[in-house]
């Protein structure tokens, strides 16, 4: 039995795909927008325009053709950027976020068959800027953010579309000191939180898992194979989610795209963007596709560039009773693996961060034993092979 440590998964992926640049914001260069897709079109506005202004104008991009056109600017008094936004009702909605008036708890919708806004019920309490924003149908939850002050906000509130209504949920778990400026998403009915900057200005290295139906939060996994980010985005697409862009802890800007697999639970490195790094874009997903608009670039200048990447095929997880046997599932101190004449020969145990626990040859025909005892508890991924042929993964748990 051989131990391994530190190492990065690459599942095997093709990357074929290329970023291709499409036509460019058509308003004043910003970073810290917000931008919502509803059918074949994406809504891109507000953020900190050049000259430290907060915006309020809203641009329609058309996916199909390609095109950018302008729609109703928010009401004067209302621009704002690190806001939330989401879709429901007649159009969409942009809550809260940093305005010049303050930290803002403000809730507009913008009714697109009338093209205009309307305000709704503000949140109750304090406003709260940069925060994460979950959209499950006509309930949406707002968790962590900052207020008045810089204080980092633990609190979660969930928004009801239907009835104009808010209500306060459990916070963010105890441990994690609220989040400001993470990178989230929704993926298979559930909100993905990853990375950014807690109370106590520490960088964040958990992914964590919101199960909307039991208000509960669930750590996935400490991210150590790359740095944690802040002003990233992640977006959910095809089984996984697609990180990109962001700032390191020592302000290096990040140009990279990584995918994380859910059927899996690894990371693996996606195509880098072929130009000047950036954090603070506006992104959003059509299709297959992801696309990321404007932001600050690493020489502290606002962009307009917006850029698009075709998702890459990635590895699914295959069932592996054509291959061999395997239990108990959940386990404690063993694993017992039972090849056969088509089955696999070679096993690797990865754990949840990325890292290669183990790695062994098995005999065809026979009954293994993989001691396990070492292993802490958490979720792991078995990875079996044939010869050098990777022929089915299987997500485990250990007690």
């Amino acid at each position: 039995m051989k131990f391994f440590f530190g190492l990065f998964i690459y599942s095997g992926i093709a990357f074929s795909q290329t970023w291709m640049q499409i036509p460019s914001f058509p308003g004043t260069e910003r970073d810290d927008g917000v931008a919502v897709v509803i059918g074949t079109k994406a809504y891109v506005g507000s953020g900190l325009t050049a000259g430290w202004t907060f915006g309020a104008d809203f641009y329609c991009y058309d996916v199909l053709s390609q095109s950018w056109s302008p729609i109703v600017s928010m009401p004067a008094g209302s621009e704002r950027q690190y806001a939330c936004a989401f879709k429901g009702g007649q159009g969409f909605y942009v809550f809260g976020g940093d305005g010049s008036g303050g930290v803002l708890n403000t809730l507009f919708e913008y009714n697109i068959a009338n093209s205009n806004w309307t305000q709704k019920t503000p949140k109750p309490g304090a406003g709260i800027y940069g925060a994460s924003c979950f959209e499950f149908g006509d309930t949406v939850i707002i968790a962590g953010g900052r207020y008045q002050g810089n204080a980092i906000n633990n609190e979660a509130w969930m928004y009801r579309i239907s009835t104009d209504s808010w209500q306060q949920l459990n916070s963010l778990p105890a441990g994690l000191g609220g989040r400001w400026r993470a990178a989230y998403a929704v993926l298979k009915g559930k909100g993905y939180l990853l990375f950014g900057l807690d109370g106590n200005n520490a960088w964040r290295k958990e992914l964590m898992e919101y199960d909307p139906r039991f208000d509960s939060w669930t750590k996935i996994m400490e991210v150590q194979t790359f740095p944690s980010l802040a002003y990233a985005s992640l977006q959910g697409m095809e089984g996984k989610l697609l990180l990109f862009a962001g700032m390191d802890s020592l302000n290096n800007y990040s140009p990279a795209c990584r995918y994380f697999e859910l059927s899996t639970y690894t990371w693996s490195q996606g195509p880098s963007l072929n130009a000047i790094p950036r954090r603070g874009g506006m992104s959003w997903t059509y299709n297959n596709s992801f696309f990321y608009s404007c932001g600050l670039d690493e020489n502290e200048q606002r962009l307009k560039e917006t850029w698009k990447l075709d998702l890459v095929i990635g590895l699914k997880e295959e069932s592996p009773d054509s291959v061999c046997q395997i239990g108990p599932n959940p386990f404690a101190e063993a694993i017992n693996i039972e090849t056969g004449a088509e089955g696999a020969n070679k096993l690797e145990l990865w754990n949840a961060s990325g890292i290669l626990i183990i790695s062994e040859t098995l005999v065809s025909k026979t009954r293994s034993i993989l001691n396990t005892s070492q292993a802490p508890s958490g979720f792991y991924i078995l990875k079996l092979y044939k010869g050098e042929k990777l022929v089915a993964t299987k997500k485990l748990i250990k007690h």
